[in-house]
């Protein structure tokens, strides 16, 4: 007998779900209160609308390291004299 794993499990259901007319914000809900991962069911959800689209979920953008400096309000700090003295 073949055992299917709970990522397989919730994925089936979402699925069965889905096919019935549940809206995602329930099921999330529902899944939550039986005492689901957050990751895991927004992961079987990924994986839900990939195979109804084709496409994988988009990744978030890269922000740069540095854009706090892009933003300060005051002339660039040098060495030895306070970044707050104006």
């Amino acid at each position: 007998m073949e055992q299917t794993s709970t990522s397989e499990k919730l994925h089936t259901f979402i699925e069965a779900s889905k096919a019935k007319g549940a809206a995602d914000d329930f099921l999330v809900n529902l899944l939550r209160e039986q005492g689901w991962a957050a990751k895991d069911i927004y992961a079987a959800l990924g994986r839900y609308y990939q195979s109804l689209t084709g496409l994988p979920p988009k990744e978030p953008e890269k922000r740069p390291a540095m854009l706090s400096t892009t933003c300060w309000p005051f002339p660039p700090w040098r060495p030895g004299r306070s970044p707050w003295a104006l």
